[in-house]
């Protein structure tokens, strides 16, 4: 145990929930602490999911001959669930060798980058670094 405490309203009046931060092996052993904790077991605890942002994915390589075939997520065993909002194959000047790969992702940027990580396989000639910041739709005010 790292450390753990309620979270508070602003006010400071109403408990909101609690934190725990734990050093555990993986995500399964994470699991198995929250769900042995005894309020869990009592059900005074709902599930939360955060909702993902958006990551924006990046990569170059040496220019590769241009892949033949249908560029279909599902064929690039991508998860075509919605998350992988837009993705593109960057090409040289003649259009006929791929340079590259830029992607908006809607994941945290560790699963944004293994759901681009097909893609860029492919499109590379193999694997290629990634690079994933977090990004925010809009523009300019």
């Amino acid at each position: 145990m790292i450390l753990r405490g309620p979270t508070l309203s602003d006010e400071g009046e109403e408990h909101t929930g609690s934190v725990h931060v734990v050093d555990v092996a993986d995500r399964a052993a994470a699991e198995r602490f929250a769900n042995e904790k005894p309020f869990c077991k009592a059900g005074l605890y709902r599930a939360f999911t955060a909702d993902a942002p958006y990551t924006l994915i990046t990569a170059r390589w040496p220019a590769q001959d241009r892949v033949s075939g249908p560029v279909e997520q599902g064929r690039l065993g991508a998860e075509p669930d919605g998350r992988l909002s837009f993705v593109a194959v960057l090409v040289d000047d003649e259009g006929a060798r791929t340079t590259g790969v830029v992607a908006a992702v809607h994941a945290f940027p560790g699963e944004a980058r293994h759901l681009v990580q097909p893609f860029a396989v492919r499109f590379a000639g193999g694997s290629t670094p990634l690079g994933a910041q977090r990004w925010q739709r809009g523009g300019r005010s």
